[in-house]
């Protein structure tokens, strides 16, 4: 009876051990196609990112084009112009009028307004969207009217000048 139970023992681990290995197999199989669609998944992440990339740099150049094709007309929506005052009129038209750079004494002279009263206008005038320059040199402060703006006003008229 010994000899059996021994024969039934090594019968059953026997049929355990196979039993084992087709699990040992079949884990292995699910492994490995993990695995491989692991690294296919990262595969297309890669393709996903660098077409991600090459989209943005088109985006951009396209975006670059288009300003470059962009009618000037256009840009007359760019000039938020709020509006002026009578004096602030008259020290814009000052401005408007000059052909060069100038200064707050000769915008003084032109004007006949004071010429810390004028500096109190281009001022304004700056915060209201007139797109003016100043630059300073030998001293003293030169200011000038946009040249793109100048020739919008020239054609639209967007101070309303009367």
């Amino acid at each position: 009876m010994g000899v059996i139970k021994n024969l039934l023992s090594k019968e059953v681990i026997g049929k355990l051990k196979i039993s084992f290995r087709r699990v040992e197999t079949e884990l292995n199989d699910h492994l490995e196609s993990i695995n491989s669609n692991t690294n296919e998944i990262q595969s297309i992440y890669e393709l996903l990112t660098e077409l991600e990339e090459k989209i943005e740099k088109m985006s951009s150049r396209v975006d670059e084009i288009h300003l470059k094709l962009e009618p000037k007309k256009k840009k007359v929506l760019d000039f938020r112009i709020e509006p002026l005052t009578k004096r602030e009129k008259e020290v814009f038209f000052a401005l408007y009028a000059s052909d060069t750079q100038t200064t707050y004494d000769k915008l003084s002279k032109k004007t006949n307004f004071e010429e810390v009263m004028v500096q109190e206008y281009v001022t304004n005038l700056i915060a209201k969207g007139i797109p003016l320059t100043k630059k300073f040199k030998n001293n003293q402060i030169f200011i000038e009217l946009d040249s793109e703006f100048k020739e919008l006003q020239a054609k639209e008229n967007l101070i309303k000048m009367s």
